[in-house]
C-alpha cells in the first residue's frame, strides 16, 4: 500500500522529459531566427532598390530641367559622390538635387562606411563601356551624356560593376 500511494503522489517531469523539450525548442528558435535574419536583408535590399528609383528620378527631372546631370560640390571630382564620404569623393548630399526634387537624400539601411550606400557617377554609362568616362565637349562646354547610380545589394548574384573604379557596387541604374 505503501508503495501505491508513492507512485500516484509522484508529480512532475523527468530530467530526461526537460532536456528533450529545451532541445525541441531551441531547434525550431534557431529557424525561426534564420528565417528573421533573411527577411531583413530582403527589406534592406528592397529599401535599397526604393531609394536608387528615387535618385534617379530626381536626377532625371534635374536633366529635364537644367539640360544636364547635375554634378558634385567639394570632393576630389564633381563628377563624383557618395553617401559613404570614401575614396575622397563628395558626400552625395552636394548634389543638387534636394529640396527641389528630393526631400532628403536617403541614407543606406545599414548604414555601414565604406561598405554599402549610395554612389552616383555623372559621365558614365551603365553598361560599364570601356573608357567609362563618356563626357562630350559641344561647342568648348563639357556636356554630359550618361550617368550611373549605385550601390551594393546584401542578396544578390550580380556582379560587381567592372566600369568604375568601385568593387563594391553590384547593382547599378542609369542613363
Amino acid at each position: 500500500m505503501i508503495s501505491e500511494n508513492l507512485i500516484k503522489d509522484k508529480k512532475g517531469f523527468t530530467l530526461i522529459e526537460l532536456l528533450v523539450v529545451i532541445s525541441i525548442i531551441g531547434i525550431l528558435s534557431s529557424i525561426v531566427i534564420s528565417t528573421l535574419n533573411t527577411a531583413r536583408v530582403k527589406a534592406r535590399d528592397t529599401r535599397r532598390l526604393a531609394d536608387m528609383n528615387q535618385l534617379v528620378k530626381a536626377i532625371e527631372m534635374y536633366h529635364t530641367d537644367n539640360g544636364f546631370y547635375p554634378v558634385c560640390i567639394g570632393g576630389s571630382n564633381p563628377n563624383y559622390c557618395t553617401t559613404t564620404n570614401s575614396g575622397g569623393y563628395a558626400n552625395l548630399n552636394t548634389l543638387n538635387i534636394k529640396p527641389t526634387y528630393v526631400s532628403a537624400i536617403p541614407v543606406d539601411p545599414t548604414n555601414i562606411a565604406n561598405q554599402y550606400g549610395y554612389y552616383y557617377a555623372r559621365g558614365y554609362k551603365p553598361t560599364g563601356a570601356t573608357p567609362p568616362y563618356l563626357q562630350v565637349i559641344v561647342n568648348g562646354v563639357e556636356s554630359d551624356q550618361h550617368y550611373i547610380v549605385g550601390t551594393r545589394l546584401e542578396n544578390s548574384s550580380n556582379p560587381v560593376y567592372s566600369g568604375w573604379d568601385n568593387n563594391f557596387l553590384n547593382f547599378y541604374k542609369g542613363q
